[in-house]
């Protein structure tokens, strides 16, 4: 009942506001949480450890990896520029 209530009140809001928009969608989301009567072994942490771990390393690595490339197309881009304008290969 109270959810048809707050519906009802949710799109009879102005939406030209996007604070007012963004509080009322927060304030749904958590009224509407009900406990979870359960709990994270530690195995299970350290699983999730692992997964943000790797995540990070990999997005390190692909990002060294990429500005490398950018790097190297740049200064081969340049240098056949400056062959050309010279006259020489």
């Amino acid at each position: 009942m109270l959810t048809r209530f707050i519906v009802a009140e949710f799109h009879s809001l102005p939406w030209r506001q996007p604070r007012l928009y963004a509080l009322v969608s927060l304030a749904v989301l958590v009224g509407g949480v009900s406990p979870a009567h359960a709990y994270i072994d530690p195995g299970t942490g350290a699983m999730i450890l692992q997964v943000v771990i790797a995540t990070a390393l990999g997005g390190l690595y692909y990002v060294i990896r990429a500005s490398k490339r950018i790097r190297e197309t740049m200064t081969r881009l340049f240098r056949i520029g400056r062959a050309k304008s010279s006259g020489t290969k």
